[in-house]
């Protein structure tokens, strides 16, 4: 969910610290490219979710470490996550689901419900128009309609 409500890109989310969640603001700090740091809001089911998540993260064996996002061996990695989407995304029927989708989902979804380009870009991490990714900037192929394709949004909610 937190993919999609903040469009950050995987390596930024995955090397995110329990210290970098804001959970008052409910914002995400990341580094991103270029070493700039951006602050990413998400919703207010995100919130629940990694309210829960962070419960039962208390309880994992490695959650000592710094970092926000625990697997089975420690850490979760940028590649574990990828791993972890491409199988959960077989299981759910959408073989070949991976990090970047949300992103530009997100992109796609913030035009859409008339988000301006200036805020998408800040949000999105991007600099100038001619750095966004073709398919941000063509039509939008209708999804599915299966309760993944939006995550958290609600009418008047930043997604």
């Amino acid at each position: 969910m937190l993919l999609l409500d903040t469009g950050a890109r995987r390596d930024e989310l995955m090397s995110r610290m329990v210290t970098d969640l804001d959970q008052d603001l409910d914002v995400l700090l990341v580094l991103g490219k270029g070493r700039r740091e951006r602050a990413l809001p998400y919703g207010h089911k995100t919130a629940l979710a990694l309210d829960r998540y962070l419960r039962v993260r208390e309880r994992h064996k490695d959650a000592h470490l710094p970092w926000l996002w625990l697997g089975l061996r420690g850490r979760l990695t940028a590649w574990g996550l990828v791993r972890m989407l491409e199988r959960r995304g077989r299981e759910a029927g959408l073989p070949g689901l991976h990090p970047h989708q949300f992103r530009h989902t997100f992109a796609h979804q913030w035009l859409a419900e008339g988000g301006a380009e200036v805020d998408l870009m800040r949000l999105a991490g991007w600099r100038l128009r001619e750095w966004w990714p073709a398919t941000v900037l063509a039509p939008p192929t209708p999804a599915p309609a299966t309760p993944t394709t939006k995550a958290s949004s609600e009418p008047g909610m930043l997604v």
